[in-house]
């Protein structure tokens, strides 16, 4: 579940930047970095644009997808109550992700609440229920909290259902290879 939560972002000073590197390889030919990636529109990832709505950046690290969005192709339920407040796609004509997203589970309680400017997200939060549909977990992902002004770099905290905080991390790129420290 941990690789489900943790993504990629930057801070809104760098959303202008389009000339960032993307659909890189490590030196072992795995996906680095951020790819662009289509979607159907529930979210659901596509490898064929006819049939994407939007398209967004994604991050890999050494071929590991780090994004919410591998959750809605690995579980198709997830996708299926979406509220869209921004720019909405058309299909075959793709637009990139530029907005407020929320996913909602089975029993209408929020899952995911997530921001995106020109498909790159700004925001994450991410929920988790027991079963008797009491919270269990929070987690926040903070891109105003950048390291050394790295674009993708980012905090992580998750956070306990009595709001204790569980764990702290912040992901940044050092010697040109992305790595997790813990947060003291």
């Amino acid at each position: 579940m941990f690789a489900c939560i943790i993504s990629f972002c930057c801070w809104t000073s760098l959303f202008a930047q389009t000339d960032f590197p993307t659909n890189q390889k490590d030196s072992s030919g795995k996906k680095d970095g951020f790819w662009l990636i289509y979607l159907t529109e529930r979210f659901i990832p596509t490898k064929d644009s006819s049939l994407a709505f939007y398209k967004a950046y994604n991050l890999y690290f050494h071929g590991i997808d780090l994004s919410y969005l591998s959750a809605c192709k690995s579980d198709k339920r997830k996708a299926k109550l979406l509220a869209i407040n921004g720019v909405k796609g058309k299909k075959g004509a793709p637009v990139l992700l530029d907005g407020n997203f929320k996913l909602y589970n089975r029993k209408e309680k929020l899952i995911l609440d997530q921001t995106f400017r020109n498909g790159l997200p700004l925001h994450f939060e991410g929920f988790t229920y027991t079963l008797r549909g009491k919270a269990a977990t929070h987690e926040i992902i903070n891109f105003s909290e950048k390291h050394d002004e790295q674009l993708g770099s980012y905090t992580f905290k998750r956070y306990w259902r009595d709001n204790s905080l569980l764990k702290s991390i912040v992901f940044f790129k050092k010697d040109g290879t992305w790595v997790f420290e813990d947060v003291k």
